[in-house]
C-alpha cells in the first residue's frame, strides 16, 4: 500500500478503507482465511480509524489473533535518502503502535524499496527481527545464491534473507477457473522451486493497493483437490514461511554487501536527484530533532524539567509519514510534494518550538548576575559529542553601536568579534526580542566561540570592546580570501569557481566548485541523457566579485553571475533547445577563523527546464575508491559500478550518500560535506573528480523513452513543478586534508558543519549553575554519538552511539548529575545486561544503545 503516489493520500486512503472493510467482512465469514498482511507498516491503522472508528474493537480482536497483520514499520521508507536514527524511529514507532493493537509480527519486509543500506541487518537485529524479505537490489546471481540467504552487516549481525524473484505481486488475483489457476500455479514453481531450499515456494496474493482476494480459499481448496499428492497448497503468513527457512538456515550461503542495483528488477536511482528542495528539508527536520531538539530536552530534564515527549513524537511522525520512497523520493504527482513539503516544515516548526523553549529553560536555571559593565549574555550550547571551536551568530535587540561591543568569554578574555550589518533577520531563539513594540535597532554579531564542552554549553558576555584584541589568521584583497590554512581566489574564467592554495601542504586546486550543466529526457525516477546532449558551463561570463565581510571571525566572497542555458528539451526530447533563458546565480565562499572547513552556499534562480544542474570538484590525485557516510558506517566503494550487461536496469555512475564523501590517495584527500544533496559522482579523467548534484529538472512522474531504463516505472503523468522552477539555495563545504576521512578526522568537521552551536540571549538570570557545563560526556576514539533522549516510557536517559572503525573501542560515559545504573539495551531500549561506565567495549562498526537511570 503506497500511502501517496499517483493518488494523493486522500485517494488511496479512500481504497484503504474500502480494502479493510472488505477484510474485516471475509474474516468474519470465512475461517479458512488465515491472515493478511497489511503491507508491515501500522500507519495504516491511523490512517483506517480516523475514518472508521466505530471499528477499532474488531481490528483489535484480528490483529491480536494474529488475522491481521500491521508492523513492525511505520511506514516503508526510503532507505538512502533518509537518516540511521530516523530508520530506527520508524522501527520504533511501528512496533509500539502494533504492540498496543495486540501483535507485532517480527518480519523485516521491505517489499518495494529502491535499494537496502549495508547496515540493515544489524538494525533489524536490534528490534529482535531475524529476517528480511524484498526484492529489489540483488547484484549477485540468484541461481547461485539462491533466493534464501544470510545476508550480513560489516558488524557481522545477520539476517535471514529472502528475494523475492518474481516480485512481491507474483500471485495477485489469482485466477479463479481451475485451468488458469493451474497453469499460473505451475509457471511459478518452475521459475521459484530451483532458487529455494526450503522446498517451498512463497506465492503473494496482493499488490499495490489491491484488496484481499475473497475467494482465494475456495481457489485453493480447488487445486489442493486436483494436485493431491503432488502439492499441497497453503494459506498462510510470511512469518510461517521464515519459520521454513530458519529450518534450512545451516544450508545458506552468506551475502555481505549493498544491495543498490537493478540486476533483476529496476533500482531507480534518479530519485535521489528528483526535488531535492524535499530532501533538504527532510535533513533539516532530521537535524532539528536529532541534534538539538532531543539533546536540548534531555539537558533540561536532567536539570528537573518535564521532557516533552508528546511534542518530540509528533515531530518525529510527522517526518517519518515524509520517508516512504515515493513520498521522499520526489517520484510521485505534484500534489503529493506539496503536501509533503507541507509535513517536513511542520515538523520543522515544531522542533523549533521545542528548542526555543528548552534553551530558555535551562538560560533560567544559569546564575547570570546583574554587572554594570556587561550589556547582555549569551549562552552558546554545543550539542556535538566532543568539545569544539564554532562560529555563534547572536541577533539582539539594541541601542548601542554595535562597533563599540565585543564578545568576551567566563575568564573575562575578549573572543574574535565581527559586527554585521544592522539588516539581520528577524529571527532569535530570545523571546525577549519581540516583547511590546515592533522590534527596533535589531543588531547581529558572529563571533569564536572556543573551546565549547562536549554536550553542555558556555555563556559569554557582550561588553564594550578592550584593548586587548585577540589575534585573527583572516585577511582578504581583491578577489581572494584568506585565513591560516588556504587562499582561496575566484577563478575570473570560470564563475563560481575558485582556486585553492592550501598553504599547509603547498597543494593548489584549480576550478574547485565548477557547475556543470547537462540535458535530463528522464523522469522523477532516472536521469537520461537526449540523445544529443550537450553541456554548459559558465565559461567567460562576466561575473560580480564581492569580498562583503573582511573578517577578523570570518570572510565571505559574493560571486554573482547570469548562466545562460537552454530553455527546455526540443519538441522531440533528442536535444537542448537552442533558445537560451538566464538562470541568476550567487555563489557565497565562507573562511572561518582557525577552520579547515570552505563553505559554500550556492543560490540558484532555476527559469531553465529539462536539465541537470551539478558542481565539480576536481581532487589533486587520482583514486579509484571513495568512501561515503551511511547508516552507522562509512562505505567503500568502487568508483567503477558493474557493467550490469543483460542486467535489467545497467547501473548509473551516482551513487548515494549521507552527509558526506572522502576521497584520498593515501597521502591526500578531499572530503565534501553537503545538506540534504544525496547523490555524487566520482569521474576519473586526469584527476578524480568529485560531482555533485543540486537538482535535476524533469517534467514526468514517468516515461517509456528513457535510454537509461527499460519502459516505465509508474504511470505517464506530467509533473510540471519537479522541474522545479524558482529559487533554491544550496549548502556545502569542503575541507582539505592529510591522509583519508578517519587519520585526519575530517568526519568530526563534517559532523560541526551539520551540526553548528546554538545559542540564546539574556540579559541576566537567577539560576545556580555555572557559566559552563557539559551534562555528559563520552570519553572514546572515532565514536560519534547519534542520539540523546529520555528512554520511552522510563525515567532514564538513552545515549546511542556506535563505531566508525573496524577495532574495538573502549569508552567511558560521565553525566553532570550521578549514574546510579547504566544498561546495554537494543533499539526497542530494552535492557540486555547492566555494564560498566568506566568501561564499555564498543564492538566494530556496532550501534551500542546506553540507558542511564541518573539522580535528577
Amino acid at each position: 500500500h503506497d500511502r501517496e503516489w499517483y493518488l494523493p493520500f486522500q485517494g488511496f486512503r479512500h481504497i484503504l478503507v474500502k480494502n479493510i472493510d472488505l477484510l474485516l467482512d471475509i474474516l468474519e465469514h470465512d475461517p479458512r482465511f488465515h491472515s493478511f498482511l497489511l503491507d508491515a507498516q501500522s500507519i495504516t491503522i491511523e490512517d483506517y480509524l480516523e475514518i472508521r472508528p466505530e471499528n477499532e474493537y474488531d481490528l483489535r480482536k484480528w490483529i491480536s489473533r494474529r488475522k491481521i497483520l500491521v508492523g513492525p514499520w511505520y511506514i516503508q521508507p526510503d532507505e538512502f535518502i533518509v537518516s540511521g536514527e530516523s530508520l530506527i524511529r520508524n522501527l520504533f514507532i511501528g512496533i509500539r503502535i502494533a504492540s498496543k493493537y495486540g501483535y507485532c509480527p517480527k518480519i523485516g519486509y521491505v517489499p518495494d524499496t529502491f535499494g537496502h543500506t549495508i547496515q540493515l541487518p544489524q538494525i533489524l537485529r536490534g528490534f529482535n527481527i531475524d529476517n528480511f524479505i524484498f526484492h529489489r537490489g540483488l547484484e549477485e546471481d540468484v541461481e547461485k545464491l539462491g533466493a534464501e540467504f544470510w545476508w550480513e552487516s560489516p558488524d557481522g549481525s545477520r539476517v535471514l534473507t529472502v528475494f523475492l524473484r518474481r516480485g512481491y505481486c507474483n500471485s495477485v488475483n489469482f485466477p479463479s477457473k481451475i485451468e488458469d489457476a493451474l497453469e499460473k500455479f505451475y509457471s511459478l514453481k518452475k521459475i521459484l522451486l530451483p532458487l529455494t531450499k526450503t522446498n517451498t515456494v512463497l506465492l503473494m496474493n496482493g499488490c499495490d493497493h489491491a484488496p484481499p482476494q475473497r475467494n482465494i480459499t475456495d481457489i485453493i481448496d480447488m487445486l489442493n483437490e486436483r494436485l493431491k499428492d503432488e502439492t499441497h497448497i497453503k494459506h498462510g503468513s510470511l512469518e510461517e514461511y521464515i519459520e521454513r527457512v530458519r529450518n534450512v538456515s545451516d544450508k545458506l550461503e552468506v551475502y555481505r554487501g549493498e544491495p543498490r542495483y537493478g540486476r533483476y528488477h529496476p533500482i531507480l536511482t534518479g530519485i535521489w536527484s528528483a526535488r531535492t528542495y524535499l530532501k533538504i528539508a527532510n535533513r533539516i527536520a532530521e537535524i532539528l530533532l536529532e541534534s538539538y531538539v532531543e539533546p536540548l530536552s534531555t539537558f533540561a530534564w536532567i536539570l528537573g524539567e518535564k521532557y516533552p515527549s508528546s511534542l518530540i513524537e509528533k515531530a518525529w511522525k510527522l517526518l517519518i509519514r515524509s520517508q516512504p520512497h515515493d513520498s521522499i523520493g520526489g517520484c510521485s504527482i505534484d500534489d503529493v510534494h506539496r503536501e509533503v513539503k507541507c509535513r517536513l516544515d511542520a515538523s520543522q516548526h515544531l522542533s523549533e518550538r521545542i528548542i526555543a523553549d528548552m534553551l530558555n529553560k535551562i538560560a533560567n536555571k544559569i546564575n547570570l548576575p546583574d554587572e554594570k559593565d556587561t550589556y547582555s549574555y549569551i549562552i552558546v550550547f554545543n550539542t556535538v559529542g566532543w568539545g569544539r571551536n564554532g562560529v555563534v551568530e547572536a541577533v539582539w535587540r539594541t541601542g548601542l553601536n554595535i562597533n563599540d561591543l565585543a564578545v568576551f568569554d567566563e575568564n573575562d578574555r575578549e573572543v574574535l568579534t565581527q559586527p554585521l550589518s544592522d539588516d539581520a533577520p528577524l529571527i532569535s531563539y530570545n523571546p525577549e526580542l519581540f516583547r511590546g513594540k515592533t522590534p527596533i535597532n535589531i543588531k547581529k554579531l558572529v563571533f569564536l566561540a572556543e573551546d565549547l564542552p562536549p554536550f553542555g554549553y558556555k555563556v559569554y558576555k557582550i561588553k564594550k570592546k578592550s584593548r586587548n584584541k585577540a589575534d585573527s589568521d583572516i585577511k582578504t584583497s581583491n578577489k581572494i580570501i584568506e585565513n591560516k590554512y588556504y587562499i582561496i581566489e575566484a577563478d575570473e574564467e570560470n564563475p563560481g569557481a575558485f582556486t585553492i592554495i592550501d598553504k599547509m601542504s603547498g597543494r593548489v586546486l584549480r576550478k574547485v566548485n565548477l557547475i556543470e550543466d547537462d540535458g535530463d529526457a528522464g523522469d522523477e525516477y532516472d536521469y537520461s541523457p537526449p540523445s544529443n546532449n550537450k553541456v554548459y558551463y559558465p565559461e567567460r561570463v562576466k561575473s560580480e566579485i564581492k569580498i562583503v565581510e573582511h573578517g577578523p571571525v570570518r570572510a565571505r566572497m559574493n560571486i554573482k553571475f547570469d548562466f545562460m542555458l537552454p530553455v527546455s528539451l526540443t519538441k522531440e526530447r533528442t536535444s537542448r533547445s537552442n533558445k537560451l533563458i538566464s538562470n541568476p546565480i550567487t555563489i557565497d565562499i565562507i573562511l572561518y577563523s582557525n577552520s579547515r572547513r570552505i563553505d559554500i552556499i550556492t543560490t540558484v534562480e532555476n527559469n531553465s527546464r529539462d536539465h541537470r544542474f551539478r558542481i565539480v570538484f576536481p581532487a589533486d590525485f587520482k583514486t579509484d575508491k571513495v568512501s561515503s557516510q551511511t547508516h552507522y558506517y562509512v562505505i567503500e566503494r568502487s568508483v567503477d559500478e558493474p557493467s550490469g550487461e543483460g542486467w535489467i536496469q545497467k547501473p548509473m555512475p551516482t551513487k548515494p550518500q549521507l552527509n558526506w564523501s572522502s576521497l584520498t590517495d593515501g597521502k591526500r584527500g578531499i572530503t565534501i560535506v553537503n545538506i540534504g544533496l544525496p547523490e555524487f559522482e566520482v569521474r576519473n579523467r586526469d584527476v578524480s573528480q568529485y560531482i555533485l548534484t543540486l537538482f535535476r529538472s524533469v517534467g514526468w512522474l514517468s516515461r517509456s523513452d528513457l535510454l537509461t531504463r527499460r519502459g516505465n516505472a509508474g504511470p505517464s503523468i506530467p509533473t510540471p513543478e519537479a522541474q522545479c522552477l524558482g529559487r533554491y539555495i544550496f549548502k556545502y563545504s569542503i575541507i582539505l586534508h592529510e591522509k583519508d576521512w578517519l587519520k585526519s578526522k575530517s568526519y568530526k568537521d563534517a559532523r560541526e558543519f551539520i551540526v553548528p552551536p546554538i545559542s540564546i540571549i539574556r540579559d541576566k538570570s537567577n539560576g545556580n549553575l555555572p557559566l559552563k557545563l557539559n551534562f555528559i560526556d563520552v570519553d572514546g576514539e572515532n565514536i560519534i554519538v547519534s542520539a540523546l533522549k529520555k528512554a520511552d516510557g522510563e525515567k532514564a536517559l538513552i545515549l546511542r552511539l556506535y563505531n566508525l572503525t573496524r577495532d574495538k573501542v573502549n569508552i567511558k560515559v560521565d553525566s553532570y548529575k550521578k549514574i546510579l545504573k547504566i544498561w546495554e539495551t537494543n533499539l526497542l531500549e530494552e535492557n540486555i545486561r547492566e555494564i560498566n561506565r568506566n568501561s564499555i567495549g564498543v564492538d566494530k562498526y556496532k550501534i551500542y544503545t546506553i540507558k542511564m537511570m541518573i539522580n535528577r
